[in-house]
């Protein structure tokens, strides 16, 4: 709800979320809407695990040209070393 408060604030209405359940590892459903959509910023509420099995569904290659942010559960050492290994920035 706050990020949603807060795009609404700097005039962004237009947004898709999309959901996973804890424990969940097949993120086919979830990497097809990203890969379709015309989203140029991913905004990540989710574990460093459960990202980085959405990055291989989704393909590096489907990730290079949008920004990436994401809450502190993505500062572990196994998803930085995942992201450099890839190319892929997330701030």
């Amino acid at each position: 709800e706050q990020a949603h408060k807060q795009l609404k604030n700097r005039g962004i209405t237009d947004w898709i979320d999309i959901p996973y359940a804890r424990g969940e590892t097949n993120f086919k459903k979830q990497a097809d809407i990203i890969k379709n959509s015309q989203a140029d910023t991913l905004a990540l509420f989710s574990t460093a695990k459960a990202t980085e099995e959405l990055f291989r569904q989704v393909g590096i290659d489907a990730l290079a040209n949008k920004r990436i942010f994401g809450v502190s559960y993505l500062g572990e050492i196994s998803f930085r070393k995942f992201i450099k290994n890839n190319g892929i920035q997330v701030i």
